[in-house]
């Protein structure tokens, strides 16, 4: 994380504790568990419309949010 801002940082910790809890991310294709990162750095970063299009853009973390947040 050398390099990343405070804000990217922060939206680390806090989307890695929503990842944790979706279910089967472990068996998602690596390059949606990749993109990840980017997506998180994006939340801490300084246009909230690069994370936007980033979390469109993954469909697969769209629909594990919905689910979990429909319980």
């Amino acid at each position: 994380m050398r390099g990343w801002s405070a804000g990217e940082k922060l939206a680390w910790r806090r989307w890695s504790a929503v990842v944790a809890l979706l279910a089967d991310v472990d068996r998602w294709p690596g390059a949606d568990r990749d993109a990840l990162v980017p997506l998180a750095r994006a939340k801490g970063g300084r246009w909230e419309l690069d994370y936007l299009q980033r979390f469109n853009d993954l469909g697969r973390l769209r629909s594990a949010v919905v689910m979990l947040a429909q319980g």
